[in-house]
C-alpha cells in the first residue's frame, strides 16, 4: 500500500513534467484553428513530433532515471518506473487525442470534448482499472494500461465525430436551394 502510494505520487510528478509538451501542442491547435488558420506553414505542423517521441521513449525505457529525480528509495523508483511505462504508451496516443480536442474546441464543439472525456474516464478508465485490480498478479504497469485503453476509445469517438461532422458539412454543401 505505502509503496504503491509513493510510486504513484512520484509518477504523477514525472507525468506532469512530461505532459508539458503535449499540452502545448493542444493549446497550439486551439489557437491555430480558432483564429489563425494558415499562419503556420504545413511544413512545420509535425516539427515537435521527434521531441514527443523521444520524451515518451525515455519514459518507457528509462522511467527509473526520471523517477530517481523525485525519489531516493530504489523500490519506489522501480515501482514508479513500472507505472511510467504504461503512461508512456498513453502519451503516444494522447498526442493524437489532444490534437482532436484542440480541433473540436477550436470549432466550438466543447460539449463533445466534455462528453468524450467523461466517457473515457467513467465508462472506460475506471471500469478497466477496477477489472485489472481484481486479476491475479496485478502490477502497476497492468493497472496503468487502463489509461491508454480510455485514450484509444476517446480517439475512436473523435474520429467518428469528425467523420460525422465532415459528412454533415458535405451534405450541406450539396443541398440545392
Amino acid at each position: 500500500g505505502h509503496l504503491i502510494l509513493l510510486a504513484e505520487s512520484i509518477q504523477t510528478v514525472a507525468r506532469a513534467a512530461a505532459m508539458e509538451v503535449d499540452t502545448a501542442v493542444l493549446l497550439a491547435v486551439v489557437v491555430i484553428h480558432g483564429g489563425a488558420v494558415g499562419v503556420i506553414p504545413v511544413s512545420q505542423h509535425g516539427q515537435h513530433a521527434p521531441l514527443l517521441l523521444r520524451q515518451n521513449l525515455h519514459a518507457l525505457f528509462h522511467g527509473d532515471l526520471l523517477a530517481a529525480i523525485f525519489a531516493k528509495d530504489a523500490e519506489v523508483i522501480l515501482a514508479a518506473a513500472e507505472y511510467l511505462k504504461s503512461y508512456a504508451i498513453d502519451c503516444l496516443f494522447t498526442a493524437f487525442l489532444f490534437c482532436f480536442m484542440g480541433y473540436f474546441n477550436g470549432c466550438g464543439n466543447t460539449f463533445f470534448v466534455m462528453i468524450q472525456g467523461i466517457v473515457g474516464a467513467f465508462c472506460v478508465r475506471i471500469p478497466v482499472a477496477f477489472f485489472i485490480s481484481k486479476t491475479a498478479g496485478v502490477t502497476l504497469f497492468k493497472l496503468g494500461l487502463a489509461t491508454p485503453c480510455s485514450t484509444i476509445v476517446q480517439i475512436i469517438m473523435c474520429i467518428l465525430c469528425f467523420l460525422i461532422n465532415k459528412r454533415r458539412k458535405s451534405d450541406d454543401l450539396n443541398f440545392e436551394y
